[in-house]
């Protein structure tokens, strides 16, 4: 971390793998460099340490961090983004995807391809513009969380 304003993304997804799981994945800090939220498609990263960028963890009632992680955008139709993400090297080896029962689930290594919505940009420097690191049409600025979101041209 250099101190200096830096343009992140971040990937969630919830229910996996069923979708109705209670096993939610979080993703954060992927420095992805692209010209415009519209041109994510192309766009990798990779980190062997956990937080080194990027942080990914499972929560499953407890989080657990992996070291290895790898994300690729493989397309995007409008504000739905498709990732290609591999984890591994996780705190547990696996997680309970079933709730109410007994069904477990080995994650040494995991692969998973998932649709997910452009929700926005948030900004947490106020004193930078989204504009002087990223082009913003066909987004609107929501002052509420100072967020800007898909919405106009």
């Amino acid at each position: 971390m250099t101190g200096a304003p830096e343009l992140t993304w971040s990937v969630s997804f919830t229910g996996w793998p069923d979708e109705e799981s209670g096993v939610n994945f979080e993703i954060e800090s992927i420095p992805f460099t692209v010209r415009s939220w519209r041109e994510l498609a192309g766009a990798r990263a990779e980190c062997e340490e956990s937080g080194e960028p990027i942080e990914a963890y499972l929560y499953d009632g407890e989080h657990s961090y992996f070291d290895y992680v790898r994300v690729e955008v493989l397309g995007q139709v409008g504000s739905t983004v498709r990732f290609a993400i591999d984890l591994a090297e996780c705190e547990v080896d696996r997680v309970k995807v079933e709730p109410e029962g007994d069904t477990w689930v080995d994650i040494d290594r995991l692969r998973v391809v998932v649709d997910t919505e452009f929700e926005g940009i948030a900004v947490h420097t106020p004193e930078h513009r989204l504009s002087d690191f990223i082009d913003t049409t066909g987004l609107v600025f929501d002052a509420s969380d100072h967020t800007y979101r898909p919405g106009g041209d």
